[in-house]
């Protein structure tokens, strides 16, 4: 039965017992669930008020409710999940509130972190002692006494014969042998000590006093001084005669060739001589007793020199 102006459907009516007899008990299960799918829209639409009856179906006519994709109605008793907005007279300006402003950052600068310079102590170095060089002097030349003195020469050592013997022995205690005549040239000379080299041979020292009678050359006071090696010295007097031509020449080789014997040594007569014209005869070459004297002495000297 159905009311006009009710929404209440009142469903009545008796079920057969042949048809009660009929029904299976989990067909009712089924059926019950099917009903209460249909009616739970209605309630909520009607405000709880009941369905109404056009939307009512037999209990018998239902199987399974259509799947139903409208959407869920809204109950009118139910509030809004959320306020609506309230409505903003015209002409209002919405002020926008300012963001908050951080404060500034302050970027602090690295800093900058130098390592320690590591400070190497100072490497101390013994000090090295170098010993002194010990200069070995050499051995003291030979002081073995001068016992034997041997004159080759011409007229100047033939006329201080005495006076020449006696300052050698009063200054180096030695003997004289004096081999010299007048005239006598260097190239006489030459055979003079060949004979003497091969015969009783020479004293410790040799003076040579020759070129006062005639030129010479470098090969004749070589061939000469040659056999004088083995002689511990050899004293070579040069020539002093002004008015002889000869005698510069003579000078000039004697002063080359000695220098090139170790054993030779050269007495500047003429050097010695010159200024001293009292010690000549008349014809300034030989020599007078004063000469004699200074001629003797300068020679004894050199033979005792060291």
């Amino acid at each position: 039965m159905r009311g006009d102006g009710d929404r209440t459907v009142t469903v009545s009516g008796t079920v057969p017992a042949r048809a009660r007899r009929r029904v299976d008990p989990g067909w009712l299960l089924v059926g019950a669930s099917a009903v209460a799918a249909v009616l739970a829209p209605l309630v909520f639409a009607g405000g709880g008020n009941g369905p109404t009856a056009a939307a009512v179906a037999p209990a018998r006519a239902v199987r399974r409710p259509a799947a139903t994709t409208a959407p869920r109605p809204r109950s009118a008793g139910l509030a809004p999940a959320f306020p609506a907005a309230a409505a903003r007279p015209a002409g209002a300006t919405t002020t926008t509130p300012p963001l908050p402003t951080a404060p500034p950052t302050t970027v602090v600068a690295p800093t900058t972190v130098v390592a320690p310079t590591a400070v190497v102590a100072p490497t101390t170095v013994a000090p090295t002692t170098v010993a002194p060089t010990t200069t070995v002097a050499p051995p003291p030349p030979t002081t073995a006494p001068v016992r034997l003195v041997t004159g080759v020469g011409d007229s100047i050592m033939y006329g201080a014969t005495d006076a020449l013997r006696a300052a050698v022995a009063a200054a180096a205690g030695a003997d004289l042998v004096v081999e010299a005549r007048p005239g006598r040239q260097w190239s006489e000379g030459v055979r003079v000590v060949s004979g003497l080299a091969s015969g009783p041979g020479f004293g410790d020292v040799v003076i040579l006093h020759l070129g006062t009678n005639g030129l010479i050359d470098e090969a004749i006071a070589r061939s000469l001084l040659d056999q004088l090696a083995g002689v511990r010295r050899v004293v070579v007097v040069n020539v002093r005669a002004p008015s002889l031509l000869w005698t510069d020449a003579v000078d000039e080789v004697l002063a080359a060739v000695a220098p090139t014997y170790p054993n030779v040594r050269t007495l500047d007569w003429r050097a010695a001589a010159d200024g001293h014209d009292d010690w000549f005869a008349p014809d300034g070459i030989h020599l007078g007793p004063e000469g004699n004297l200074r001629y003797a002495e300068l020679l004894a000297a050199a033979v005792a020199a060291p």
